[in-house]
C-alpha cells in the first residue's frame, strides 16, 4: 500500500519544465514544415514531423493539465514560487500550437475555441504575473525566465492565421486586432526589460547553478517578436513603418541565438536538471522566425536573393543544431521523469553513468 502511494504521489512530481519541451518540440516540427513553404534557393518537405511533435505536445500538455486537476496543491506550491511561476505560460503557449496546427487542418471551430481561451487565460496570468514580481521583488530572481509570461503570449500571433474566419470577417477582423494588441503588449515588455536583464547577465556573477540555464531564453522573446511581427502585420503595414522593426529584432535574434549556444558549452558540463528545457523554445522559435526573415528579404527585396539565401542557410543550420539540443533536452526529462514515476520510491541503485547524468 506504501509502494503505491508513493507511486502515486511520484507520478504527479513530473516537472514542469515538460511543458516547455512540448512547446520547443512542436515549434520545431514547425519549423521543419516551412522549408518547403518558399522558393529562396532551397527548400524540401518534412510535413511529416508535425504530426509526431504536436502528439507530443498534446500528450505532455494532458499529463501537465491531469496532474493540476488531481494535485491542485502543486499548482498553488508552483504559483508563489518566485521562479518556477515564469513557466507555467508554457502551458498556453503550447496550446496556441497545437491550436495552429488543428486550424490548418480544417478544425476551424477547434482551434478559435484553444486560441482564445488561451488569449484570455494568458492575459489573466500576465497581470497576476506582474502584480505578484512587482510585491516580492528581489534582483537575485530577475533572471530570463522573466521574458516567458509577458513575451509568450505573442506565440499567439504567430498562431493566428485564419483564426475566426469560420465565423464572420468582421469577428476575424477582430481576432487579428487581439493578435496585434498581443504583440504590442510583448514588445512593450521586452523594450522595458531587456536593459535590466542584459545588465543582469553581463555584470552580475553570483547566479545560482540552477538559474543559469534560464539564459537560454535570451534568445526568445526578439526571435518571437519577430516572427509575431511577420505573422500578425501585412506587407503594407510593415513597411509603413519602414521596416525599423524588423532591423532591430533581427539581428538581436541572431546575436542572442548564437550567446545561447556559446553558453551550452557552460551549462552542459553540469549535471542535467529539467530546467535545460529552457533551450527549447528559443532556439525553435529562432528556426521560425530566419525562414520568415528570408521569405520576406526576396518578397520584398529581390535584389538581397543572395542575403536571403544566406539567412536562410543559418536558418537551415540553426534548425539542424537545434533539432539536436531539443532531442537531446527531451530524451534527458523522459529519463528523469521516468526515474522519479517508477524507480525513485523504490530506492533502486543506479549504477550507469548516462543514466545518472539525467536522474
Amino acid at each position: 500500500m506504501k509502494t503505491l502511494k508513493n507511486f502515486y504521489w511520484n507520478a504527479f512530481q513530473r516537472p514542469l519544465a515538460l511543458s516547455g519541451a512540448a512547446l520547443g518540440t512542436a515549434t520545431m516540427g514547425n519549423a521543419w514544415g516551412m522549408f518547403k513553404q518558399t522558393t529562396t534557393g532551397f527548400s524540401f518537405s518534412c510535413d511529416w514531423l508535425k504530426y509526431l511533435t504536436i502528439s507530443f505536445a498534446i500528450l505532455i500538455v494532458g499529463l501537465i493539465l491531469v496532474r493540476y486537476i488531481f494535485t491542485p496543491k502543486i499548482l498553488g506550491k508552483e504559483l508563489q514560487d518566485p521562479t518556477l511561476n515564469n513557466f507555467i505560460p508554457t502551458i498556453f503557449m503550447t496550446c496556441f500550437v497545437i491550436s495552429g496546427f488543428l486550424g490548418d487542418h480544417g478544425l476551424r471551430m477547434v482551434q478559435l475555441i484553444i486560441w482564445l481561451v488561451g488569449v484570455i487565460c494568458h492575459l489573466i496570468y500576465i497581470g497576476f504575473f506582474v502584480v505578484f514580481q512587482i510585491y516580492h521583488f528581489k534582483w537575485e530572481n530577475y533572471i530570463a525566465s522573466w521574458f516567458v509570461p509577458p513575451i509568450g503570449i505573442v506565440v499567439a500571433c504567430v498562431m493566428s492565421k485564419n483564426v475566426g474566419v469560420n465565423i464572420s470577417v468582421n469577428f476575424a477582423e477582430g481576432m487579428h486586432q487581439l493578435s496585434q494588441f498581443c504583440w504590442y503588449l510583448g514588445l512593450a515588455f521586452y523594450i522595458i526589460m531587456l536593459p535590466l536583464m542584459i545588465y543582469k547577465y553581463s555584470f552580475t556573477s553570483h547566479l545560482e547553478h540552477q538559474k543559469i540555464a534560464a539564459y537560454g531564453i535570451m534568445a526568445a522573446p526578439p526571435n518571437l517578436l519577430l516572427a509575431g511581427y511577420f505573422s500578425t502585420f501585412s506587407t503594407q503595414e510593415i513597411a509603413d513603418k519602414h521596416n525599423l522593426i524588423i532591423y532591430f529584432l533581427a539581428p538581436l535574434g541572431i546575436f542572442f541565438t548564437c550567446c545561447v549556444y556559446i553558453s551550452m558549452f557552460k551549462t552542459f558540463r553540469t549535471k542535467f536538471m529539467p530546467l535545460f528545457a529552457c533551450y527549447t523554445f528559443p532556439l525553435a522559435i529562432g528556426m521560425v522566425a530566419m525562414v520568415k526573415f528570408s521569405t520576406w528579404l526576396i518578397t520584398n527585396f529581390p535584389s538581397l536573393f543572395d542575403l536571403a539565401v544566406i539567412i536562410k542557410t543559418y536558418a537551415l543550420v540553426t534548425t539542424i543544431m537545434g533539432t539536436l539540443v531539443i532531442l537531446f533536452v527531451d530524451s534527458g526529462l523522459i529519463i528523469y521523469s521516468i526515474y522519479h514515476v517508477y524507480y525513485k520510491h523504490s530506492n533502486k541503485i543506479i549504477n550507469s553513468k548516462f543514466i545518472k547524468y539525467f536522474i
